[in-house]
């Protein structure tokens, strides 16, 4: 009767490992590469978009959004606001190249969740929460400031 109650334990066990490798081994190639290409999509805009050198005083957007955290609205004035000149500039960035291929995003700079200091979205769905999950890839750089560590975050959707 033991070795019964055995052999059923290890039939469940069985069973259940070859329905984990069925949905490993069952998702199409295809579907693994856009991830990949979403991940590094996301990953290589931030990278991007963080070393681009403005015509704010030769400034790069990493120093901006910098300088917008820690001096909200921003003291480098560029005939507008760090802030407001970031976020042009990147909205300008975006408009040239995700929307242009057709791609979701949502663009989120905070501090602490919850206090988002920028955020850029053309798809609601993008829309919906600042953290990754499963149907984003994501690109989240830190850059540390006085007033804590600033996280740019990019979910691509």
């Amino acid at each position: 009767m033991e070795i019964l109650g055995l052999a059923i334990v290890v039939l469940f066990i069985v069973l259940i490992m070859g329905f984990v490798i069925s949905f490993i081994v069952m998702k199409s190639p295809e579907q693994h590469r856009k991830s990949y290409k979403n991940e590094q999509l996301a990953i290589n805009t931030v990278s991007a978009v963080l070393e681009t050198n403005t015509d704010c005083n030769d400034q790069s957007i990493a120093a901006l959004l910098r300088d917008c955290a820690e001096y909200n609205p921003g003291s480098l004035y560029c005939g507008i606001q760090s802030c407001v000149y970031a976020k042009t500039t990147i909205k300008s960035i975006f408009e040239k190249t995700l929307n242009k291929w057709n791609t979701n995003y949502n663009f989120v700079v905070f501090i602490s969740e919850g206090s988002n200091i920028m955020e850029i979205s053309n798809d609601e769905a993008c829309n919906e929460s600042n953290t990754p999950d499963f149907e984003k890839e994501t690109g989240n750089f830190k850059i540390p400031t006085y007033v804590g560590t600033l996280n740019v975050f990019i979910g691509v959707c």
